[in-house]
């Protein structure tokens, strides 16, 4: 290598510009060897009045001169000012150019182009596209630099605004050869200036590696004394959108941040790691996962462990259950393109099916390869549980412990296995050689995940011996054991293995076996290959290690597709269902539906375990069913004169009306309803006795007309007579009849309407000899806020019933929120304003719905009556002041007949 000298002497003859005005020379740039070289002329009107050019230049050390090299380069368009600034590559092949005025992102937002020089046509192409500014009057392309290489640049934008009005900005790119045709990206987070009129990025200076820079503010400071900043070798940088994450229970797994980004100046991400962990407010049934977007160009995928980004690996990871961190590894292929997609495809989810309200924090750390590590960044989700409607069904047992299994009618498979059954258990002991699989299972009854089951049993792991198989995947965790539950649902992709194994110290560790959904072949086992820890099928996922608790009452709860190990009636493990249909060895349990197996069912592990009392709610809810209907309120009141409200249906086919008398919480009876009422155009709004006669009679509004009508019956449920309320003043189609009931106190019945845009809500009160005569009225006037966030809640709050819940002479209002399913009870008093109340956690599930409320129990305070959709289950809540203290399932009824109108 030869090192030049200055010395003074001119080299070649003067370089002039091409005509008056265009200040050639205003930008100059050098090759490393000198011989190639950069001159703008931003005030050139080549391509319009100063739209700008750049003309480069090669030195010839044989004849002594400078010729043109390439075409002139001009500016895109007129006032583009090309050529404001230029930089050359160490080698002369690669040109930056700034036009600060350019308007490709707004007026004079400003524009950098990068040129390549082709040596074998002796011509200049654009590499990659134009990089513009920012915003309006950024003025980007003000200063630029290139590393000696050329494929790291930085532009500097004076005007930015980032900081303050002209506070200026940097930002650097790193050009990309392995995306096609080559394409430069954003390195870095901008580096705006330190405060308001600063300029900062007037100049910048990259050093020749491009892992230093100095940027330039000449205005700094009130007194325009300047700075200039150098930064080093960047760490990665993380940057997070805003947006909010939410999870709801029983949800799709939450993206974390769609919009995320990772910007390094380093390109070598091989042994880095990326690192995502939920701080101190996370649970054993929190999940960090990664979405299985494909193997299309630009998505991420999953391949076991494997984690792929079109198709090509650039990683494998490990972790993300419960407390521990989701932990990914780079390979030599990950770049910051994939790293980025990766971390824009990060889900959070959860497992429980009592999920508190509140919120988690992710944290996220990046290393790359080069040892550089990023700040923590941090994203919040919120978390919303829904309140289930319980679980309520008679309770069969399968086996009481009093027998060996196969006599009550268990299918027994103890070949080479000891068999004693003593103390109301059944011991199997399999211990004689560990090849030995034995055990007991059933298949005869309904296992239905989405009505949701409860198997309870009693169990007790003795002894057991593991061979080295038992870790499948060599990462020092035991993957089968002497004892599992096995239970495969109606549908046999919805399944769950639960192995227990001794884990020492005089513990026992339960855990999922995982399944190979999320590999290519999901069939492929790791002890197929040894030593491959990417494959999953059979390997531990979730787990917990808990103190040995011998004879164990354990409870596994199945609802949808998750399920929920309880033991002594606490929660101790939880998670998604599996699907373990690929696997092909014999014996092949695994697709056969409605499977409930107790057994040592691995060659890997030998044992005894005792097996006591187990028994099943599945199925079926209630005896007392008449078919389904679709959940539209209901009509609750005391038609039989027990001081217990009873219920109201209406065929909606031929009109007929249905009562079921309620007694003690319960049906006692039901009977027909004399009088019918033709479907359209009316709909039931609900029942009281508004003519004092001592029977409830029927009210509704006409769709068409916006009458409000009351029927009149007789102590036989005849219709005795009609009258229309109000008949001068009916209320447009806007107001909405939200509830019937006695809401000052007069021991008459009122309604409550509601605006079905504003939520406005007002009260008629209602009297003369027939009820239905308007004597005055109040707009609710809410003095306390309980829960709805509001003088009027937002029209996501519906009014589910009315009742007096605090048995204080005024009828109270219902509100749920209709994605949250939260409950709050407003208790009013005799003029119309809310004076307190109450918020209960209510079923966010669409299915369920409230259809009103009443005294079922006696206690003199109204209870909630529910009804599932699609099941057609009807379910009442017991309440005493904010609190649920009872609860019983009465029975369906069929939505293409009836319907409870409230």
């Amino acid at each position: 290598m030869t090192t030049a000298v200055v010395t003074g002497s001119q080299l070649g003859s003067d370089l002039n510009g091409e005509a008056t005005g265009e200040q050639f020379g205003h930008s100059v740039s050098l090759s490393g060897d000198g011989n190639t070289l950069a001159v703008g002329a931003p005030y050139n009107d080549g391509n319009g009045s100063g739209s700008g050019q750049v003309q480069l230049y090669r030195y010839d050390i044989n004849t002594g001169s400078w010729s043109q090299l390439g075409s002139d380069l001009v500016g895109e368009a007129p006032e583009d000012n090309s050529g404001w600034s230029v930089s050359l590559s160490g080698d002369g092949n690669t040109l930056a150019v700034g036009a600060p005025n350019n308007d490709g992102n707004g007026s004079n937002s400003g524009q950098v182009r990068l040129y390549g020089y082709d040596t074998n046509s002796g011509s200049w192409s654009q590499l990659g596209s134009d990089l513009d500014g920012e915003a309006p009057g950024d003025s980007s392309g003000w200063s630029v630099s290139l590393s000696e290489d050329g494929n790291t640049l930085a532009v500097g934008a004076p005007n930015n605004d980032g900081s303050g009005n002209n506070s200026g900005q940097v930002r650097l790119y790193r050009y990309d050869t392995n995306s096609g045709s080559g394409s430069w990206s954003q390195l870095i987070r901008d580096l705006d200036g330190e405060a308001a009129g600063d300029g900062s990025g007037y100049s910048v200076s990259l050093s020749g590696d491009g892992t230093a820079l100095a940027i330039g503010a000449p205005n700094n400071n009130a007194s325009d004394t300047g700075q200039v900043r150098v930064y080093g070798n960047a760490n990665p940088v993380l940057s997070l959108s805003g947006l909010v994450s939410a999870y709801r229970e029983n949800g799709e797994p939450a993206r974390l941040d769609a919009m995320a980004t990772a910007t390094d100046d380093s390109t070598d991400f091989d042994t880095g790691a990326l690192t995502v962990r939920v701080s101190a407010d996370g649970t054993v049934d929190d999940r960090l996962s990664i979405q299985n977007q494909g193997t299309a160009a630009g998505q991420i995928s999953l391949d076991g462990r494997k984690v792929l980004y079109g198709g090509t690996r650039i990683g494998t990871y490990t972790g993300g259950i419960g407390t521990e961190s989701l932990v990914i590894r780079f390979n030599a292929n990950a770049n910051s393109t994939n790293v980025q997609a990766l971390i824009q495809n990060l889900n959070y989810s959860n497992v429980s099916e009592a999920l508190v309200n509140g919120s988690r924090t992710v944290e996220l750390i990046l290393t790359d390869g080069d040892g550089g590590t990023s700040s923590t960044v941090t994203k919040t989700v919120n978390v919303i549980g829904v309140n289930d409607a319980p679980l309520v069904g008679s309770r069969r047992v399968l086996y009481d412990g009093t027998s060996v299994p196969s006599t009550q009618g268990w299918l027994a498979v103890t070949p080479g296995a000891v068999e004693t059954t003593a103390g109301g258990v059944t011991t199997l002991d399999t211990r004689a050689a560990a090849v030995i699989q034995a055990g007991y299972s059933r298949t005869d009854i309904s296992l239905d995940a989405t009505d949701g089951l409860l198997l309870s049993f009693r169990a007790n792991v003795l002894s057991e011996t593991l061979e080295a198989a038992a870790d499948k995947d060599n990462d020092g965790k035991t993957d089968r054991a002497a004892f599992s539950l096995t239970l495969i649902t109606s549908e046999a992709e919805k399944a769950i293995e639960l192995g227990f194994t001794k884990a020492g110290g005089g513990n026992l560790r339960i855990f999922a076996q995982e399944d190979g959904t999320q590999q290519v072949n999901p069939g492929l086992e790791p002890d197929s290959a040894p030593a491959d820890n990417t494959r999953q099928f059979f390997t531990q996922a979730e787990g917990v290690t808990i103190a040995d608790p011998g004879l164990g009452n354990y409870d596994l709860y199945v609802k949808g597709d998750t399920y929920t190990l309880l033991l002594g009636g606490s929660t101790i493990l939880s998670g998604k269902l599996r699907n373990y249909t690929a696997f092909t060895g014999a014996p092949d349990p695994y697709e056969t539906p409605n499977l409930i197996a107790f057994s040592d069912n691995t060659p890997s592990a030998s044992g005894s375990f005792s097996l006591g009392t187990v028994s099943l709610i599945s199925g079926g809810i209630s005896d007392q069913t008449i078919g389904l209907f679709d959940v539209d309120g209901g009509v609750v009141s005391d038609f039989d004169g027990d001081r217990t409200s009873d219920i109201l249906w209406r065929n909606q086919i031929n009109g007929s009306i249905l009562i079921w008398k309620m007694q003690n919480n319960g049906f006692a009876d039901s009977s027909g309803f004399a009088a019918t009422i033709p479907d359209a155009p009316w709909t039931m709004a609900g029942t009281a006795d508004f003519d004092h006669d001592g029977n409830l009679d029927l009210i509704g509004r006409n769709r068409e007309t916006s009458a409000t009508q009351i029927w009149l019956l007789d102590n036989n449920q005849q219709l005795k007579g009609e009258v229309e309320v109000a008949p001068n003043n009916r209320p447009g189609q806007e107001w909405q009849i939200a509830g019937i009931d006695d809401f000052n106190g007069d021991d008459q019945a009122d309604i409550l309407w509601r605006h079905q845009t504003s939520g406005q809500l007002v009260q008629w009160y209602l009297g003369g000899a027939q009820g239905g005569e308007f004597i005055g009225g109040a707009i609710v006037n809410n003095l306390v806020d309980i829960g709805t966030n509001g003088v009027y809640p937002d029209l996501g709050w519906q009014i589910e019933a009315t009742g007096d819940f605090n048995d204080d002479g005024a009828a109270d209002i219902v509100w749920r929120h209709q994605q949250s399913g939260q409950i709050s009870i407003w208790q009013m008093n005799e003029r119309a304003a809310v004076m307190g109340g109450y918020v209960l956690d209510g079923s966010s599930d669409p299915n369920w719905g409230i259809l009103g409320s009443g005294d079922y129990d006696g206690n003199g305070k109204s209870d909630l009556l529910w009804q599932h959709k699609t099941a057609g289950t009807v379910v009442i809540w017991s309440l005493d002041q904010g609190q649920i203290i009872g609860g019983n399932v009465l029975g369906n009824v069929d939505p293409t007949t009836w319907r409870s109108f409230v």
